[in-house]
């Protein structure tokens, strides 16, 4: 059916995204990432942006998703979802002062009630030294999702660098081993406890 939507719309933003979501969900990343790139010359959008990243990785070349990213975000600074992504490929490269600048734009532009957002900007906050912010940043994460074991660990973390409150830290931590204990960051928080 898409293959026949392409013959009839060669030049189709729609048909050729739609061949390539295709091509990506049978794991063809190389072809899904041709008809992407020439779905995006007619329309680049922040969805063909995701999928183009997405067959990247499929298709063994992951590495240049980051310069996919910034490259959209060059072209549609407001783009929401690619700051995200953009915010997440920091985190996972350790640059926290990145990650922090990206995720504070985000809550800026309405990500206040988003707790996971906010606790990924109270860990960035916490790792590129300013403490109090990620405290401050916690403790909003867990006024949104108190159940949250993420939102406990943050607090807890905040708590000890700052040598605050050293009983609730502690209970914050037994909370996350109990709600999820393979969490990384919680072999760490135990140490700084200690």
């Amino acid at each position: 059916v898409a293959g026949r939507f392409l013959e009839l719309r060669p030049g189709s933003a729609e048909a050729l995204g739609l061949v390539g979501d295709i091509e990506l969900l049978m794991g063809q990343g190389a072809p899904a990432l041709e008809r992407y790139a020439a779905s995006a010359k007619v329309r680049f959008n922040d969805q063909l942006a995701l999928r183009s990243a997405l067959a990247l990785e499929r298709a063994g070349r992951g590495g240049q998703a980051p310069e996919l990213v910034s490259r959209y975000l060059a072209l549609f600074p407001g783009s929401r979802l690619m700051t995200r992504i953009a915010a997440n490929q920091a985190l996972a490269a350790q640059d926290w002062g990145r990650a922090r600048l990206l995720l504070e734009s985000l809550r800026q532009r309405g990500g206040n009630r988003d707790a996971g957002l906010l606790a990924d900007l109270s860990l960035a906050q916490l790792r590129s030294g300013d403490a109090e912010a990620a405290l401050q940043t916690a403790q909003r994460v867990w006024q949104i999702a108190p159940a949250s074991p993420f939102a406990a660990l943050t607090r807890a973390m905040a708590l000890s660098a700052l040598g605050r409150d050293p009983d609730m830290a502690r209970q914050l931590v037994d909370q996350v081993s109990k709600t999820a204990p393979g969490n990384p960051l919680l072999a760490e928080a135990r140490r700084k406890l200690r």
